[in-house]
């Protein structure tokens, strides 16, 4: 149960993340491209990777909270 909390918790951050900075974006550039989507895929693409590299070399971050890793079939 503990894995479907995280998955939520991260699905819901992502969300709201995303919203606000691809407002934001919209709004100091303008909507003539998606360039709050851009910014939205780049960022995310940069922090993920960051994420990612830090959860697997550190035993700060339990097996549990890695269940988060985009491009896992199994939570196991």
């Amino acid at each position: 149960m503990t894995v479907v909390l995280y998955i939520a918790l991260f699905g819901a951050l992502g969300c709201l993340a995303r919203y606000f900075v691809s407002g934001w974006v919209y709004d100091l550039i303008g909507r003539t491209l998606p360039y709050g989507t851009i910014a939205v895929n780049v960022l995310g693409a940069f922090l993920i990777g960051l994420v990612m590299e830090f959860s697997l070399r550190s035993t700060a971050v339990s097996p549990e909270m890695r269940i988060w890793r985009p491009g896992r079939s199994s939570p196991r």
